[in-house]
């Protein structure tokens, strides 16, 4: 958040921040506890059914970087070097898995909404994530969201990011 106020040019002294789990950022903004939430799915799909108006979106893209570098999947290089054949395997399920995603879209949302149990009829239009496989991770979007969040005090050292993504060669069978 801090490197998102600084992106829209508010002054951390302008804006209180309050910390709420997402599924009570909803009724605190009905409960007029708060001016503004930021939400994720499924309920920023149900606050649009509950008729409030998105004014920004997509926030952390359009403020701080794109494409944002929101989550990753992580494995330990032991498994790489010690247990190589299920390291591929992995690294192929994963890929194969954002392939997936890719070309199903409505079926990818049908597996979200049956994976959290959502109502079909609110959430058909929820909104998904955008993943990448391994070759088509941005690392300079990483190295430029970890200039912004020293800029904006959030981190207090650097560090390499590159030890932090395998090769693609590592994973050859």
């Amino acid at each position: 958040m801090p490197v998102l106020i600084k992106n829209i040019g508010l002054k951390e002294s302008e804006i209180k921040l309050i910390e709420l789990s997402n599924s009570s950022l909803i009724q605190a903004l009905l409960d007029n506890q708060v001016d503004a939430i930021m939400v994720l799915e499924p309920e920023r799909t149900a606050a649009l059914n509950q008729g409030m108006t998105v004014v920004v979106e997509p926030v952390l893209p359009k403020y701080i970087i794109t494409p944002f570098p929101g989550v990753a999947y992580v494995i330990m290089r032991d498994l790489i070097t010690k247990q190589h054949r299920i390291a591929y395997k992995l690294k192929i399920l994963l890929d194969g898995s954002v392939a997936f995603v890719d070309a199903n879209i409505e079926d990818s949302r049908a597996m979200f909404i049956n994976f959290y149990n959502l109502d079909k009829e609110i959430y058909s239009n929820t909104y998904l994530p955008q993943f990448q496989k391994m070759v088509e991770i941005n690392k300079g979007s990483i190295v430029s969201l970890m200039t912004k969040m020293s800029e904006a005090g959030v981190l207090t050292t650097s560090f390499d990011i590159q030890k932090l993504f395998a090769e693609p060669g590592q994973f050859k069978q």
